[in-house]
């Protein structure tokens, strides 16, 4: 058995966040942190997994409406 550890868990957080509120700004409020310290965690993450989670190029949102879709699946 795998266990997570507080950070892993903390990012998990803060990506179902950004799935479900579609926005930074709005997902950081919710997980009350700062819009820059919620960027640079999933920055962080991506750079790690060598991919990208969220288009940051569509104005006011995080993925143009689209869901990730193992997010629905994360519990948290």
């Amino acid at each position: 058995m795998s266990y997570l550890y507080d950070d892993d868990h903390q990012q998990l957080q803060y990506i179902v966040a950004i799935d479900t509120h579609r926005h930074f700004a709005r997902a950081a409020g919710a997980c009350f942190v700062t819009q820059p310290t919620l960027s640079s965690m999933v920055k962080k993450l991506e750079e790690e997994l060598g991919v990208v989670l969220f288009d940051r190029q569509i104005p006011g949102g995080a993925h143009g409406g689209r869901r990730c879709w193992w997010s629905r699946h994360v519990r948290c």
